[in-house]
């Protein structure tokens, strides 16, 4: 009787997930954890199918040219992955025979055996996807793809003034509707993405930082979110500064610059390093992270953050990123 070889397969949910119609039916392969990946993008023809059909992905928007659709965006909801299994499991190949899986073929020790298999692969599959992901938000700059809606507890309706006597309503506020526009992850970003996974990049842990920013801020965490944006700054100044240091330097010398306070960086360290029209972009930022830190800090060791606001979040957003722009000459992080 011959045998077979088997992948694994798993399907993932993927919110705010709009390509281009170039990046529909593609896949990325990449080893990890020394297996071999499969990310399979849903094809074209498997947008909108009938209701029988599980929903992989919408044809979000299009353009008519003489009553024909032309896609232009899809909203992809689900993709696959596979894994190479790489023990040999004696897998008959009677049981690929139909698509409905039939384990009256295997004898009990067989089923334990098979399940072990797919637990252990179900695990590997999951940290593989959520390294896939990360590496597709950062290549394509966009925290939030993939991540699904934050549950409230708000009821959809209003608020209204009342009258406590008669509880007749006597006004409502103008209801306000957010709509958030996902970010279109083009032919680039997806090309750019695959150089990574294969080169097994590892996300910066800075970036890491700002796409919690953006998660905690959109789930109404202002406090966590400017936590977060304050580590994402330190991380990006400390690392920076850390490339630039010579190998050969003592080791009491690299102790006292890891372990300097982050206002030295800020004011010299990192400051130091710039190029003169670097220095010049970076001067107006410093006053805005010197607050973000010291609003950090007062959180972190009292418990305390005042006068957070929206708009002041956003400044400090507008700092931090401003300051990821700026490169230390020979930093090579997140490049």
């Amino acid at each position: 009787m011959r045998e077979i070889k088997v992948n694994t397969w798993n399907r993932y949910t993927t919110a705010n997930f709009t390509v281009v119609p170039k990046v529909m039916g593609t896949k990325h392969e990449f080893e990890f954890e020394s297996f071999n990946i499969t990310i399979n993008i849903p094809p074209e023809d498997s947008a909108n199918r009938d209701e029988g059909f599980d929903q992989v992905a919408y044809l979000g928007c299009w353009r008519e040219d003489e009553g024909i659709k032309i896609p232009l965006e899809y909203e992809v909801h689900k993709v696959d992955l596979n894994i190479e299994v790489k023990e040999l499991q004696n897998i008959p190949e009677e049981a690929s025979n139909t698509s409905n899986v039939d384990s009256s073929i295997y004898d009990k020790e067989k089923r334990e055996l098979l399940d072990k298999v797919s637990d252990r692969y179900e695990l590997i599959a999951n940290r593989a996807f959520t390294y896939w992901l990360e590496i597709l938000q950062w290549s394509s700059n966009a925290p939030l793809l993939g991540v699904g809606s934050p549950s409230s507890n708000l009821s959809g309706w209003g608020t209204y003034l009342i009258d406590p006597h008669t509880n007749n309503r006597v006004y409502s506020s103008t209801n306000r509707i957010t709509v958030q526009r996902t970010a279109l992850v083009t032919d680039e970003n997806w090309c750019l993405t695959l150089n990574r996974v294969q080169n097994q990049a590892e996300l910066p842990m800075y970036i890491k930082f700002l796409h919690d920013a953006h998660v905690s801020i959109r789930s109404g965490n202002i406090h966590r979110a400017t936590v977060e944006l304050a580590l994402c700054s330190e991380n990006y100044l400390r690392y920076s500064v850390f490339e630039l240091i010579p190998q050969n330097l003592m080791d009491d010398f690299v102790q006292f610059i890891e372990e300097a306070n982050i206002n030295q960086y800020l004011n010299r360290f990192f400051k130091n390093a710039l190029g003169p029209e670097d220095k010049v972009k970076f001067n107006p930022l410093k006053n805005e992270l010197s607050s973000l830190f010291d609003r950090r800090n007062k959180y972190m060791h009292m418990g305390k953050m005042k006068d957070i606001t929206s708009e002041r979040y956003e400044r400090y957003l507008m700092a931090v990123k401003e300051l990821l722009q700026i490169k230390l000459v020979n930093c090579v992080q997140g490049n």
